[in-house]
């Protein structure tokens, strides 16, 4: 082991790399639902590599601390300003009753046990998995004024109890939610995630990865018009208050172009694209449904836009609707509606309301234009962006 505690010695990074390299390799093994993660397993590997000997300058580990810490921030950040509100009381009291209770137990069983201070703060850190503390604690035994080698034996012990505590601060917690929280409770975590999911998206359908609805509220259908068809597009689509519009016309075989004014004959070829159900009342006024030709193809292009415009915020959608015209919400549809990341029942009386995080951001609205390519939308998209919706 001479030469492995020289190499290292002479070149530590090999040994900070290797025990990310093995630690992350590690943490993905699961033992069934558990799971010990790439951050643990670098940092247990990262234990055992130390005993042979291997110094981190002091600035790297500062520098890769805070990055670490950075990384947290921006990724739970958001989240955390987005959920503050009356709803979050009960959580934001659970997660200080957590902390306060924690470093109490810490301390008390430091001070029974006897317990030095990198000990005591690494079984805080793994009890809790919570990895950040190590670093906190190690800044912090620092700067006590401990001679040299007494804060780098502390600053050991952090990783020493770290190591000793995180498997059963993850395994245990896993035993008593799945099998001493349920007996006591006479409810499984099961029961109340669905009752918390169902609260939470407050009637809207939410699709996993590779489902699609089998009846989807958007569609497109190809009618070969009879004598109720014979008006213009635009009368047609009045007809069925705005809720489908024509976006081609076939006659004898040759595509027209698409105008309000332009007056469907009997025998024409016309595809409807708009919400189901007002497709399906409509279309037995208009003519026959025929099976579409390749040329009567349409692509749907669909994309997320928040209602920024100050006039349409405390607003319902109902009334946004009527007061937007015609030609600007043309070809659009309204699919979904989202606010704060979490989905909203989407239906007339619906407020749109400005969100939590940045009060000049309302709700994400999921909606389609049926339009080939972008470049073609022309005014559509140029209102939009100018008016109502802000891609």
């Amino acid at each position: 082991m001479t030469w492995l505690s020289t190499l290292l010695a002479q070149s530590p990074e090999i040994g900070l790399f290797l025990s990310l390299a093995i630690g992350y390799w590690i943490g993905n093994f699961r033992f069934g639902k558990f799971q010990l993660g790439g951050v643990a397993g670098s940092l247990l590997v990262a234990v055992v590599i130390s005993q042979v000997g291997v110094q981190i300058d002091n600035g790297v580990k500062s520098l890769l601390f805070a990055l670490f810490i950075y990384a947290v921030g921006h990724e739970s950040g958001p989240q955390f300003f987005r959920s503050l509100g009356r709803q979050s009381i009960k959580e934001i009291a659970m997660a200080g009753f957590l902390a306060i209770s924690g470093l109490i137990t810490v301390v008390v069983l430091a001070r029974l046990f006897g317990l030095d201070k990198g000990l005591a703060a690494g079984v805080a850190a793994g009890g809790l998995t919570q990895s950040a503390i190590i670093g906190t604690a190690s800044s912090a035994i620092s700067k006590l004024g401990l001679a040299a080698d007494e804060v780098q034996h502390l600053q050991g012990n952090v990783a020493v109890g770290y190591a000793v505590t995180y498997i059963f601060g993850s395994f245990g917690a896993i035993i008593i939610c799945v099998n001493i929280l349920p007996w006591l409770m006479r409810r499984t975590l099961r029961d109340d995630a669905m009752k918390a999911e169902a609260e939470l998206l407050a009637g809207a359908q939410v699709y996993g990865p590779s489902e699609e609805p089998a009846l989807p509220e958007l569609v497109g259908r190809t009618f070969e018009l009879g004598a109720g068809g014979a008006r213009t597009i635009g009368e047609l689509e009045a007809a069925a208050n705005r809720e489908i519009t024509v976006e081609k016309v076939s006659r004898a075989g040759t595509l027209l172009g698409v105008t309000p004014g332009l007056r469907l004959q009997p025998g024409d070829i016309a595809l409807l694209v708009g919400r189901r159900a007002a497709v399906v009342k409509i279309g037995p006024e208009v003519g026959t449904e025929v099976l579409p030709s390749p040329d009567m193809e349409l692509v749907l292009v669909t994309r997320d836009v928040a209602i920024t415009a100050a006039d349409y915020l405390g607003k319902s959608f109902g009334q946004i609707r009527g007061a937007v015209s015609d030609s600007l919400r043309h070809d659009i549809y309204v699919l979904s509606l989202a606010r704060a990341g979490a989905p909203v029942a989407l239906n007339e009386d619906t407020v749109n309301q400005a969100g939590n995080s940045t009060p000049v951001i309302g709700y994400t609205v999921t909606y389609a234009i049926a339009n080939v390519l972008l470049p073609l939308m022309g005014p559509v998209v140029v209102g939009l962006a100018n008016g109502l919706l802000t891609p």
